[in-house]
């Protein structure tokens, strides 16, 4: 991938057409030269003389047209080398960037998959080997640590926040050894080239702005409407639950129900929470203090089987249901599905709820 030293311009100019640019600039300096020649051939040279106002009034209007003919020459001549300079710099940079393009799809220009999204381009990536190939120390084996370089140097500009993928590409692009560098200016000039070697973009955020970034956070993090359902939902049904089992098991075991039936099923830490007002314990158990106490063998023989037919049906509705509860209430992802899937569930535990309730209540 090294660039042509050696360029015939005359035949590129001819090639993509500059020779007519060329010749529109020398017709159209003849044509001014031809325009202030003309009044001198129609005119007297010596009403010209007076009309002017003598020999040095004369003579500074020939002075003036000469370095206006001088500075369209200089014109003309900074033209012709630019165009000259032009075709020269498209055709080699047309022809690398080729090279590069063939160079990538044969794989070896490969990037990390965290990087390829920043991949720059083919013609962009010409014209940094392009000024790669003037230093003497460049080598064509470098040129794809450039490649990984020029797409973190893109990766800096399109992002704000250094996240885990970002510190990933970096690690992917830094870990790999720079075998053909042996200096510290070879490495800045590689860097420089790549867009790497600049300075940090950053500045000190007002209170202001903490306020208003804040302001946005809270407002792209509303409760979405299913998450808002959820919770009602689940906040009503909890309840129930709690106190069907507490009446249930106060019914079949007696008011030390509690003391004496949860050590039994794995959940006597619930004794030692400490109470507030009207707390009961059951109010500080979760989703698997309820399966812990509902499907054990003894208390499901004795309370709930009369509600649920399947002790293992059972257990894997209060899981999911534990589950469930867990993504509405904790800020995870809680979709329209989820919601449906919620309130399915609670039905399900309704229906039991009904065969909970004692047939015969004594009136007052």
């Amino acid at each position: 991938m090294t660039l042509s030293r050696y360029l015939d311009i005359r035949e590129m100019a001819r090639a993509v057409g500059a020779s007519s640019v060329i010749e529109q600039v020398m017709e159209q300096q003849r044509a001014e030269r031809e325009q202030f020649l003309r009044p001198l051939a129609s005119t007297a040279a010596d009403d010209l003389y007076r009309m002017l106002g003598g020999a040095a009034a004369v003579e500074s209007i020939i002075e003036q047209e000469r370095l206006k003919r001088d500075h369209a020459f200089d014109s003309y001549r900074q033209l012709v080398g630019q165009s000259a300079f032009d075709l020269q710099t498209n055709h080699a940079l047309g022809s690398l960037a080729s090279a590069v393009e063939a160079a990538r799809l044969g794989g070896a220009f490969e990037l990390p998959d965290l990087l390829e999204q920043y991949r720059v381009t083919d013609m962009s990536l010409a014209a940094q080997l392009a000024d790669a190939h003037r230093l003497s120390w460049w080598e064509d084996g470098c040129a794809e640590v450039l490649n990984a370089h020029s797409a973190l140097s893109t990766m800096f500009d399109r992002i704000d926040v250094l996240g885990r993928d970002a510190w990933s590409a970096i690690d992917s692009v830094l870990s790999d050894p720079w075998l053909e560098l042996h200096t510290v200016r070879q490495a800045r000039e590689l860097l420089g080239i790549s867009g790497l070697l600049r300075a940090p973009r950053f500045r000190i955020l007002t209170r202001k702005e903490k306020r208003r970034h804040i302001r946005v956070l809270i407002k792209d993090n509303a409760m979405p409407a299913p998450v808002r359902k959820a919770q009602g939902l689940v906040h009503r049904n909890e309840k129930v639950l709690r106190t069907l089992i507490a009446q249930c098991m106060e019914a079949a075991y007696g008011e030390d129900w509690a003391k004496e039936r949860l050590p039994l099923c794995g959940c006597k830490k619930l004794l030692g929470r400490p109470l507030e007002g009207d707390e009961s314990v059951l109010d500080h158990a979760d989703y698997k203090h309820y399966e812990l106490i509902m499907c054990h063998d003894e208390h499901f023989e004795a309370v709930f089987a009369v509600a649920y037919e399947d002790v293992d049906a059972l257990r894997q509705m209060i899981g999911r249901l534990g589950q469930l509860r867990a993504r509405s209430h904790h800020g995870r992802t809680f979709t329209a599905e989820d919601y449906r899937e919620l309130a399915t569930l609670w039905r399900a535990m309704e229906a039991g709820f009904e065969s909970l309730v004692d047939d015969v209540v004594i009136e007052p």
